[in-house]
């Protein structure tokens, strides 16, 4: 997809919100695993893979402003969009 944008001149950001994607071909702008990944989950919590996704998900639920945040760096579009999802949580 970002090579698809990139080609036909739009703005687009990656932004990775899977703790266990580990193997990825491009570089993404706001990235889950630099406040959680899954190994930490599984060691430091005794889960398996898919507990640990669990939790991992929810730890970023729990740190919403800190993807607000890295969403606000990447422009203006995203802010928008996460006080939406904010209201549709509560």
């Amino acid at each position: 997809m970002l090579q698809f944008m990139t080609a036909i001149g739009r703005k687009c950001s990656v932004v990775n919100l899977d703790p266990a994607n580990d193997h990825t071909s491009y570089t993404s702008a706001l990235d889950v695993r630099d406040l959680i990944t899954l190994d930490e989950v599984m060691e430091a919590e005794n889960l398996g893979p898919n507990g640990g996704i669990l939790y991992a998900l929810e730890e970023l639920e729990h740190n919403f402003e800190w993807l607000e945040e890295g969403l606000s760096k990447l422009g203006g579009q995203y802010k928008g969009r996460c006080k939406q999802i904010q209201a549709s949580r509560r």
